[in-house]
């Protein structure tokens, strides 16, 4: 787990006051706190003799408990395979109950297999779709997108480092042209289909960190170009490339851009790539399984297009102070003093107005030296039957997230007896 998180616990002196309540004193001001705190909570014997790699194969995913809404009622499976997991409201949570009486998730070996199930009404919703299956779906009788922010972006992070193999990373102005070459808003169009919001900054638009007034700058090659030269750079055929690159003393700009190899990263990468090889700097996709514990956390990469999840608080302190570069998420190992005194200072005062101020400077520092460039906003869309009535969208975190108001959610039935009056849900994936 992450070292940050553990060594904050650890400083936590818990005092329990009663049955349910317990008082936790923290050391110094943290305003965080309360987002690192909401987690949810389980008896200790559940997993207390499970190692942290096995937590995904414990009988507890088949045996669910929970102190919400809901609760487990069944599980259906075809083999080997799960198709669905039915819940019914819950009779001892302290909230307001669910509307609704049921509610299934069945599972589809494929988007072509969930479209007909929506096809046929035997889904109420539909996620994890391709932007092509939505637009399919979309043209559906009674149905309805719904498109909502993510709080996430998507970016490329450069190892600075002068041991990654690629030195001229190290230098700002190549960072800079590599900025000018980007066509961003290709990116959202022709490889997201639109599901995307330009960023300008790692704070999503609705979070109170987040700097408006910081813009980067449009594609323009003829600037990137005079970047390089103004540099010592020159264009020159270099082995192995055979093609024109960029070089100095010998030295090309040349590099393999690292991308997770679930969709539609591959894709984003490889129009990042094409954008800088035609600027003249030769580019090798490399689509990979688990990046960040595979390659990240080693610090084995050049280049790496990642997506971070900024919820709540947003506290980049692990992302990217100094002290994280070795062990830590500082991936990076970008090494600003300015930076990290700042964000040490936005970590220990609890007025809002001052945080936002050490934030603003943070995030003009970054955008200063470029050790990341931000790219898109993520949006997430999501399907469900007109009948489905009580669906409020905001902006998520998780894909859970979405079901945030399903205690208020109704579907409009035909009148029944009240034999019948159950209502039911579901929700294929």
């Amino acid at each position: 787990g992450r070292r940050d998180l553990s060594r904050l616990w650890q400083e936590v002196e818990v005092t329990p006051i009663s049955d349910r309540v317990v008082q936790m004193r923290l050391p110094q001001p943290f305003p965080p706190f309360l987002d690192y705190a909401a987690i949810g909570l389980l008896p200790s014997h559940t997993l207390s003799n499970t190692n942290a790699t096995n937590v995904d194969f414990s009988l507890l995913n088949q045996q669910a408990r929970s102190s919400g809404p809901w609760r487990f009622l069944e599980i259906g499976t075809a083999g080997a395979r799960v198709t669905s997991i039915a819940l019914e409201p819950s009779t001892s949570y302290f909230g307001e109950r669910p509307h609704l009486g049921r509610l299934v998730f069945r599972y589809y070996e494929d988007s072509a297999a969930l479209l007909q199930a929506l096809r046929r009404g035997d889904v109420d919703g539909a996620a994890n779709l391709s932007p092509d299956d939505v637009a399919t779906a979309a043209r559906l009788p009674r149905t309805v997108v719904h498109t909502m922010p993510q709080a996430r972006q998507v970016s490329l992070l450069f190892n600075l480092r002068k041991d990654s193999g690629v030195l001229p990373l190290s230098e700002l102005a190549v960072r800079q042209a590599l900025l000018y070459a980007l066509d961003r808003p290709a990116i959202v169009q022709n490889v997201l289909k639109g599901r995307g919001l330009l960023a300008n900054t790692i704070f999503p638009p609705d979070n109170w960190a987040h700097d408006a007034g910081l813009q980067l700058p449009g594609r323009d090659l003829e600037r990137a170009r005079a970047l390089l030269e103004e540099a010592g750079y020159s264009l020159a055929v270099v082995a192995p490339f055979d093609v024109e690159v960029w070089q100095k003393d010998g030295e090309p700009i040349g590099f393999t851009l690292l991308a997770s190899n679930a969709p539609p990263y591959p894709e984003v990468a490889d129009e990042i790539a094409r954008a800088w090889r035609e600027l003249g700097v030769q580019v090798t996709v490399l689509p990979v399984p688990n990046l960040t514990r595979n390659f990240l956390s080693t610090r084995q990469f050049q280049v790496a297009l990642i997506e971070t999840l900024i919820e709540g608080d947003p506290d980049p302190y692990p992302l990217w102070h100094s002290s994280q570069s070795i062990g830590g998420q500082n991936y990076s190992g970008w090494d600003n003093a300015e930076a990290s005194t700042l964000l040490e200072q936005a970590r220990q005062t609890l007025d809002r107005n001052a945080r936002f101020e050490y934030y603003q400077r943070f995030q003009r520092l970054l955008r200063e030296d470029l050790p990341t460039i931000p790219l898109y906003y993520p949006l997430h869309q999501y399907v469900l039957s007109s009948r489905v009535r009580g669906a409020q969208v905001g902006t998520i975190a998780h894909l859970s997230d979405r079901f945030r108001t399903l205690s208020r959610w109704t579907v409009n039935t035909r009148l029944v007896s009240p034999a019948e009056a159950t209502a039911t849900a579901q929700a294929g994936r």
